[in-house]
């Protein structure tokens, strides 16, 4: 879990560009948080590699559909 989080944390300005966030620092961090709590939430996603998570939620960002552990 710590690895995604890790890589999540260092592809920050992706995440600002694809959210839109114009460097809204809290808003990129509760979009990680709420990945990291589904992650938890549902332990078989880290059965995917880090890097295929962490282009998954960009491209959930892109598109505007938030990641929750629903």
């Amino acid at each position: 879990m710590k690895e995604v989080k890790d890589l999540l944390v260092s592809h920050k300005k992706a995440f600002d560009v694809a959210l839109l966030a114009n460097n809204n620092e809290p808003l990129i961090n509760n979009y990680i948080m709420g990945i990291c709590n589904t992650l938890t939430i549902n332990p078989d996603l880290l059965k995917c590699t880090p890097e295929s998570i962490k282009d998954a939620a960009i491209t959930s960002a892109t598109l505007g559909v938030p990641i929750d552990a629903r």
